[in-house]
């Protein structure tokens, strides 16, 4: 009696099938998964360190010092607080008592912007309102608006949620003048900024403020690891549906410019360089070589170019080209 194996018991399979995983159906795309670049932070006990940690207390010093020059006054707050308060109470009367005032109607005014976040930057003492309305916002409409509230000033002048952590404002600050200082962070929006320091302080396995001297670094850390480069998990926008993430509203020459401006900038941090960074009237670092106790950084090159868009002519030859090798 002769004995042959069955299928599933370790031999071969019918019909001379390699082992291996399998092709994917023609028209289906494979599935996405996006990535998370290396974050100390969130690994620090998968990798102990050998030496102590240095000291850094002149680094959070130095960062404490600017946020103080870059806060505003209290005379400036103060400032626009007052204003503030008069264009409120304005629109108010506008929503309970709009008169004779029909080019609109107001559904509800909300402050947001670095006013309401508590991180405005003094020079640019400026106070954000967004008004909702219930009426289609035609161009007509919102000029005789903004008529109206400007006449009712001149008569009177006679993001709940981002109530943010102590640390975050101060990051916030410090984020926005880094990118007013170096054009390569030019890109960052004050909403990236935000949701940036947002994850720098509080996403840790704790759950608890870091330093502000840690958080600044792993900032620069993130941006120069490719967190908001393509195929990274990125940071999801809270506003936006279908988890949108923040750094596709850049481009790809915008995002891969502000990887390698992180990248630099980090550099130079490492090496003892944060007064460099820190102050405001210094030259551009990231565009120049530099030394730092006897290292040499360069600016780094970009990774990616746009490519050249083709002309109609050339597209024209490029498919006759290809019906030629056809026939």
């Amino acid at each position: 009696m002769r004995m042959a194996r069955g299928r599933g018991r370790g031999g071969p399979m019918r019909g001379g099938m390699r082992p291996g995983p399998r092709p994917i159906p023609h028209g289906v795309k494979p599935m996405y998964l996006p990535r998370h670049p290396f974050d100390l932070a969130l690994c620090e006990l998968s990798f102990p360190r050998v030496k102590p940690a240095p000291d850094e207390t002149a680094f959070t010093n130095a960062l404490m010092k600017r946020n103080l020059d870059l806060t505003p006054t209290q005379h400036e707050h103060t400032a626009v607080l007052n204003l503030v308060t008069k264009v409120q109470a304005v629109l108010d009367g506008l929503i309970i008592t709009p008169g004779t005032f029909d080019a609109c109607q107001i559904e509800e005014v909300r402050e947001v912007g670095s006013y309401k976040k508590g991180t405005m930057i003094t020079g640019h003492n400026v106070a954000d309102l967004v008004v909702i309305l219930k009426t289609f916002p035609t161009r007509e409409a919102v000029d005789k608006f903004a008529q109206k509230v400007h006449e009712d000033l001149l008569v009177s002048c006679g993001q709940d949620k981002n109530a943010h952590h102590s640390s975050i404002k101060v990051l916030i600050r410090l984020l926005r003048d880094l990118r007013k200082r170096f054009d390569g962070l030019e890109p960052l929006s004050p909403w990236m900024l935000d949701l940036l320091a947002h994850n720098a302080i509080l996403n840790n396995p704790s759950r608890q403020a870091l330093p502000i001297n840690t958080a600044y670094r792993r900032c620069l850390q993130l941006l120069a690891a490719g967190l908001f480069l393509p195929g990274s998990a990125s940071i999801t926008d809270p506003c936006e549906a279908n988890n949108m993430r923040v750094h596709t509203a850049m481009t790809l020459e915008q995002q891969d410019l502000v990887c390698l401006t992180a990248q630099t900038l980090l550099r130079v941090l490492s090496h003892g360089g944060y007064q460099r960074i820190l102050e405001g009237n210094t030259p551009d670092i990231t565009g120049e070589t530099s030394a730092w106790n006897d290292v040499i950084v360069s600016p780094l090159e970009k990774a990616y170019e746009k490519p050249p868009e083709k002309k109609d002519d050339e597209e024209m030859e490029d498919v006759n080209a290809e019906e030629t090798m056809d026939t």
